[in-house]
């Protein structure tokens, strides 16, 4: 999360041809250092990066919620939140929400012994809730790359979404001022943690 840290690698992301990013939502916040709204979880956010010297970069951020519990994922359990989703307003129209989640590896056997059946039986839900006549199930299965092309082909754009930012560094630039410069940025977290041994700039474990 240190400022210099993050804008190089997210202007590494977009030179390589990355278009987005998935983050864990204890990760970031917003630019007035609140926490992101449940319905901001839900939508893209766009990940706004600036270094010491006042450089940006910005890549499309989706947010990864309830932490990365291999036992929800293994039982299907984003399908389950989201059934209970409705639309979201984002950039002046109403779109779906977005429940994403990852694993964060093996984990007593569940990915390998409860994902594969839950995965099935979510699935073939899904199926059903189509009627299998062409008409669409209000919810469905979709990856981050199919979610932000439709948002796009409704006229959606990176402008309209959200701006986060690294967690933490709201009090980092409040802390510098008008005046950021490498040196300072590091005075400023030094000042910081001294005042609070809890701040960090290490970002998050996951």
């Amino acid at each position: 999360n240190h400022p210099d840290t993050l804008y190089e690698f997210i202007k590494a992301l977009r030179e390589c041809g990355y278009r987005w990013l998935l983050v864990q939502e204890h990760s970031v916040e917003n630019p007035d250092g609140s926490a992101l709204s449940q319905e901001q979880k839900l939508v893209p956010n766009q990940l706004v990066a600036r270094s010491s010297s006042g450089e940006v970069a910005t890549i499309t951020a989706l947010i990864k919620t309830q932490g990365s519990d291999t036992k929800l994922v293994g039982q299907m359990q984003p399908y389950y939140e989201a059934l209970g989703r409705g639309p979201i307003p984002l950039g002046g129209k109403s779109v779906p929400a977005l429940v994403s989640q990852i694993a964060d590896g093996e984990n007593g056997g569940v990915m390998m012994n409860e994902f594969p059946q839950a995965f099935i039986q979510a699935h073939q839900r899904i199926a059903a809730e189509g009627g299998g006549s062409g008409t669409v199930a209000s919810t469905v299965a979709i990856n981050g790359s199919e979610y932000l092309e439709l948002l796009e082909a409704a006229g959606l754009s990176a402008g309209d979404y959200p701006p986060i930012q690294a967690v933490q560094q709201h009090k980092l630039w409040q802390q510098l001022g008008e005046t950021p410069n490498s040196a300072n940025v590091e005075a400023a977290i030094a000042e910081l943690q001294a005042r609070d041994p809890s701040f960090s700039m290490a970002g998050a474990s996951w």
